[in-house]
């Protein structure tokens, strides 16, 4: 008997079950070299079936991390850093969070804590993006609004971030844009050439009434 439990294990490890062997009641009593070969086969698989969990997600969280216990005050510290060296919005963190695995009770926890101590401030990270995508993004004030929205940013705060854009600045950043985009674009006459212009500059998220002004052009 002892020559066939060899075979039965190739063939029992080499089927095309996903499990990697199948636990059957054995004609036999298992030889201690057999038992040793079965035990190594059971780690083997415990440490598949870990990989494989690892790799898996639910609601774009790491399945895994369901069964994981948090230590806030470490995701804390993470988050208090990071808010540190730059502006960020509650949503944002939010998103990282929930990217990391963090659960949503939790990462609720973490961000109200943020905001009471002042990491994160929903009208101070406002100011901080409107200037910033107009004056090195070149973005309008229609498609700021509309980002800031998608990042639930109270309208309030957006009006006010939006209004303290120099007038002056904004128009000269729109000039240099329309000016730029002009010897690009390629068109059979001038007027079609400031047409696409101005749909690039309105793209942008510039108002089409000053892109027209601008371009003295008449809406189209």
């Amino acid at each position: 008997m002892s020559g066939e439990v060899p075979t039965a294990l190739i063939f029992l490890r080499s089927s095309l079950n996903p499990c990697p062997f199948t636990l059957l009641p054995l004609p036999f009593t298992p030889s201690k070299k057999t038992k040793t070969f079965f035990l190594r086969d059971v780690a083997k698989f415990s440490r598949d079936v870990a990989k494989f969990l690892q790799g898996l997600t639910f609601f774009q969280r790491p399945l895994i991390s369901y069964f994981r216990p948090m230590d806030l005050n470490k995701i804390y510290q993470k988050y208090s850093a990071r808010c540190a060296r730059q502006e960020c919005c509650r949503q944002d963190l939010w998103q990282s969070m929930q990217r990391a695995g963090v659960a949503g009770a939790d990462a609720e926890k973490v961000l109200d804590r943020l905001e009471d101590e002042g990491f994160i401030s929903a009208e101070r990270y406002a100011r901080a993006y409107v200037l910033d995508k107009v004056r090195y993004d070149k973005w309008g004030r229609v498609k700021i609004r509309q980002a800031l929205y998608l990042k639930r940013i109270d309208a309030e705060y957006i009006d006010t971030a939006l209004a303290e854009i120099p007038e002056q600045e904004y128009r000269e950043i729109l000039g240099d844009l329309l000016q730029k985009k002009q010897g690009q674009v390629k068109a059979d006459t001038p007027y079609e050439e400031r047409q696409k212009v101005a749909r690039y500059a309105i793209g942008k998220g510039f108002e089409p009434h000053l892109v027209f002004e601008m371009l003295d052009l008449e809406e189209f």
